[in-house]
C-alpha cells in the first residue's frame, strides 16, 4: 500500500528542530550535520564513496540536503494543508447549489463561507 503524505508527514515528528548546518571536519572530508547549538545530528563520510570519485562534492551535497530536511519538513508541511484547503473549496465548489452565484461571482449562502469566517479564515 502506498504511504499517503499525510500519514508520512504524521509519521515524521519529534525530530531535533532546526535549522540544521553542515560543518566540515578540519581533517579529512567528513561532514557533521549540526544544530546551532552544535548538537550532533549525523555525519556524511567522504572515505566510504565508492571509487572516490566525486567524493567530495557528493558528501558535501548529500550533508546539504540533510541539513534541509527540517526546513523541506516544514515546506511539505504547508503545501500538504494547502492542497487539502484546495481540495475542500473544490468539493465544496461541485456540490453548492449556488453553483450559478460563483460564476456570477455572488456570495455563496450554502454555509460553507461562514463556517469558515468563524474560523477566522478567508472565504
Amino acid at each position: 500500500m502506498t504511504e499517503t503524505t499525510q500519514e508520512l508527514l504524521a509519521r515524521l515528528t519529534g525530530f531535533t528542530p532546526g535549522p540544521w548546518i553542515t560543518h566540515a571536519a578540519r581533517v579529512g572530508g567528513d561532514i557533521a550535520v549540526v544544530t546551532e547549538n552544535r548538537d550532533i545530528i549525523g555525519e556524511v563520510f567522504e572515505d566510504i564513496r565508492h571509487d572516490r570519485e566525486n567524493a567530495r562534492d557528493e558528501c558535501s551535497e548529500n550533508a546539504a540536503l540533510i541539513a534541509a530536511a527540517p526546513t523541506l519538513h516544514r515546506i511539505a508541511t504547508e503545501q500538504a494543508a494547502e492542497i487539502e484547503r484546495l481540495r475542500e473549496y473544490a468539493t465544496h465548489k461541485r456540490n453548492c447549489n449556488m453553483m450559478s452565484a460563483f460564476i456570477q461571482g455572488k456570495v455563496c449562502t450554502c454555509g460553507f463561507n461562514a463556517a469558515r469566517a468563524a474560523l477566522g479564515e478567508q472565504a
